[in-house]
């Protein structure tokens, strides 16, 4: 499943074979995969405006075949440990059933009303421009994306309940950071900016759930790699292996190619 460059030698695959074998466990290929990140780490907190005014939204009416596939991707996110039931919120927000191909449902939460009653985090992303230029002109690349990122960073108890969402088979709310929630994007960032402070910008580069390690020699990758390895299996951050590729001499970064030559 995991993609390996074209131009590496056999002995280079078998290399890297041989370390991805030794980090297996830094990969997640289910939801059960994911421990999360440790709360003492970082949790996502909900500041909300002290004169917001608390909105429940109602019940919106579903066709009955929508509301059974909704009922299957409950059991999912339940049994992931990603929700819970919750009796009572001042905050109610509908869901958003989304269709996935072939068959069944994604449900998302519109959060629009919570997210307005909270203030923006002024914590700063990084400046593409500055990744994108630090990348290029590196022998070779590899990219790693987290898997369900967001979902691996929990949301502080006192705060659950504001994210409550209904469905017709009752009221649940997150107990990790789901997509679509203000400032969650900064939360993460926030997150790997922490795990990773002593080697982005040197070996690395991350932007939310795209990381990318970057090599000045073909020799020196596995052994930067196997370091961001350990960083990741420390913290317990999960990777996506179906979409992580390992060993590029260039490859689209943030909506540019960079390679050893550059920035094409």
């Amino acid at each position: 499943i995991v993609k390996f460059g074209a131009s590496l030698s056999a002995r280079e695959q078998k290399t890297f074979t041989m370390l991805l074998r030794d980090f297996i466990d830094v990969f997640a290929w289910s939801y059960k995969d994911m421990p999360g990140l440790d709360p003492t780490l970082v949790v996502h907190n909900l500041v909300v405006h002290t004169d917001a005014k608390p909105i429940k939204q109602k019940l919106q009416k579903m066709h009955p075949r929508v509301a059974l596939l909704v009922k299957e991707d409950l059991k999912r996110l339940l049994a992931a440990g990603f929700i819970r039931p919750i009796d009572y919120s001042e905050w109610i927000s509908n869901i958003v059933p989304v269709q996935k191909k072939p068959i069944g449902i994604r449900i998302c939460v519109d959060f629009r009303n919570i997210n307005k009653a909270c203030p923006k985090d002024e914590f700063l992303f990084p400046n593409i421009d500055m990744i994108v230029d630090s990348t290029a002109g590196y022998e070779m690349l590899s990219l790693m994306d987290g898997f369900s990122c967001y979902n691996q960073i929990k949301i502080a108890e006192e705060d659950q309940h504001k994210i409550a969402f209904t469905t017709p088979w009752g009221t649940f709310c997150y107990q990790v950071m789901p997509f679509g929630l203000k400032n969650a994007g900064v939360t993460h960032q926030w997150a790997m900016t922490v795990i990773f402070h002593d080697m982005i910008h040197d070996i690395m580069e991350d932007y939310i759930d795209d990381i990318l390690g970057k090599f000045k020699t073909r020799e020196d990758h596995p052994i930067i790699l196997q370091r961001i390895f350990e960083r990741l299996c420390e913290y317990k951050v999960m990777l996506n292996p179906t979409k992580c590729v390992f060993g590029v001499l260039s490859r689209k970064l943030l909506g540019f190619i960079v390679s050893r030559r550059g920035i094409e």
